[in-house]
């Protein structure tokens, strides 16, 4: 039997990275840092505490805005004492933040990475500011990036070996991933099928693999169809576009469109407000006997987006949205480049980080300056799309993290060639599908999702950052050992 010497000596390195972990969370926490939950109560995502406690898996079926998967877990720490809340999911996070530091490390080692440089890119990013703050808040960004780790470790094992374990937990991790977040498609899901298939040469295995991960993927999207008439996992899209489209427009010209019938006559409101607000434009509603599809309000007096009527407010602003990009589409081009140079600032530009983020305000502007090359600074919240092109086509591509832009480019561009020459030739095919597996990700997140989003965008950057670093390190690696070799 191993000693505790023999066992740290094996695993000196995670060893490091672990007391590396431990000790900046307690310095965190000396220096002010606190977990953030108080979002609980009013966030549009959250199904109210009170419905899950009394009928968890009624509320989480007629859930619609949202896939059930953070809920789910929410609603397991909402069975505790409300004032257990807070230390079950800080709990939880802390243990999710180490999972990530610990994933990051094995992949980059099993590419070919030296423990050493495997260990110090672990811990630029996952002791960083950005990082620490993300950990520290109560939302979807630490699990998914969690998950889609899990994946790319997964796929690795799974194109090498084979194994029908690896394969159930990389497919289970990806349903995972589409069942937390909405905007990662079951569209997106199909292919990564496909590509493991097709490295492995071995699509029959593959697709049983892979099966049941997608049919519970496939199972809500048929739930939300048959119970709301909609194949989607979250009924929002026409809320979240709008805000890309309809109202980037300046008041007065939607106003006028409005008038002339291009637009509804809901535009004239924002969305995600109280359905008070719509007033006689929403149909009426029977009531279902279910809280959280008839209370306008949750019980502590915020807004619950989840009601019924938000899927025909959502459905307007879809319709009003495919307007406008008809009737302007200059615009909507402006818009998504204004959408991406938010992409691409600092992770802790975030207005729900803010009360952490003064605590280490300092470190976290040094650290943007000298780990990401963040040197021009934009206020993309002073920026006029219709009136300042110039100014945002210049944010887009200067005003953000200049390493993010830089190593999300070489992604895209060295990552898909070296991942089709690996698997085309056989020289590695494991080690290419990571590289296209963690493109394709990179590219749906960053060309996609800036499409139908406008606001925290740089939080979706969040979700790719660990992935791109371990495509990034890959390069510099290879680059390197062709310079020896010329040598």
């Amino acid at each position: 039997m191993k000693t505790l010497r023999n066992l740290l000596s094996d695993y000196r390195w995670e060893s490091v990275l672990f007391g590396s972990h431990l000790i900046t969370r307690v310095l965190a926490f000396a220096f002010g840092m606190r977990f953030d939950s108080s979002s609980i109560p009013y966030f549009y995502q959250y199904l109210d505490p009170d419905w899950l406690r009394e009928d968890f898996w009624g509320n989480l079926f007629y859930l619609h805005s949202q896939p059930p998967l953070f809920n789910f877990f929410l609603g397991l720490g909402f069975q505790l004492p409300s004032h257990l809340w807070r230390y079950f999911f800080w709990g939880w996070y802390l243990l999710f933040g180490l999972a990530i530091t610990l994933l990051l490390f094995r992949i980059l080692v099993r590419l070919g990475i030296s423990h050493g440089w495997a260990c110090a890119i672990t811990l630029i990013y996952c002791c960083s500011p950005g990082f620490m703050l993300m950990e520290l808040w109560l939302f979807y960004p630490i699990p998914v990036v969690l998950m889609l780790l899990c994946m790319i470790l997964m796929a690795h094992r799974y194109t090498i070996d084979g194994r029908t374990l690896d394969g159930l937990l990389l497919f289970s991790a990806a349903a995972g991933i589409a069942l937390t977040r909405s905007a990662f498609h079951l569209v997106w899901l199909i292919p990564i099928v496909l590509l493991v298939a097709l490295a492995r040469r071995n699509l029959k295995k593959t697709a049983l693999v892979a099966l049941i991960p997608c049919l519970l993927v496939v199972g809500w999207y048929t739930k939300n169809q048959v119970v709301f008439g909609k194949f989607v996992s979250s009924t929002w899209l026409g809320m979240n576009f709008s805000r890309t489209t309809v109202f980037q427009l300046e008041k007065e010209t939607r106003l006028d469109l409005i008038e002339s019938g291009v637009l509804s006559q809901q535009s004239k409101h924002g969305p995600f407000k109280p359905l008070e607000v719509y007033g006689d434009l929403i149909p009426p509603m029977d009531p279902t006997g279910i809280p959280s599809l008839d209370l306008e309000m949750k019980s502590e007096g915020y807004v619950n987006l989840n009601h019924l009527a938000y899927i025909a407010v959502s459905d307007a602003y879809w319709k009003d949205s495919l307007a406008e990009v008809r009737y302007d589409p200059e615009r909507f081009l402006i818009s998504y480049l204004h959408s991406l140079g938010i992409f691409f600032n600092p992770t802790s530009e975030n207005d729900f980080l803010v009360e952490n983020l003064t605590h280490i305000s300092y470190l976290d502007e040094a650290y943007n300056r000298l780990v990401w090359w963040r040197f021009i600074e934009f206020d993309w919240k002073t920026v006029n799309p219709s009136t300042n092109k110039f100014q945002i086509l210049l944010m887009t591509f200067t005003g953000g993290c200049g390493f993010w832009v830089l190593a999300i480019g070489l992604c895209l561009s060295w990552g898909i060639y070296r991942g089709v020459k690996l698997i085309h030739s056989g020289e590695n095919r494991a080690k290419g599908v990571v590289l296209l597996l963690i493109a394709y990700n990179v590219a749906f997140v960053t060309i996609v999702w800036n499409l139908f989003e406008y606001s925290e965008n740089n939080r979706f950057r969040f979700l790719i950052e660990s992935s791109v670093l371990i495509a990034t390190a890959t390069c510099g690696q290879e680059f390197l050992r062709r310079i020896r070799k010329d040598r």
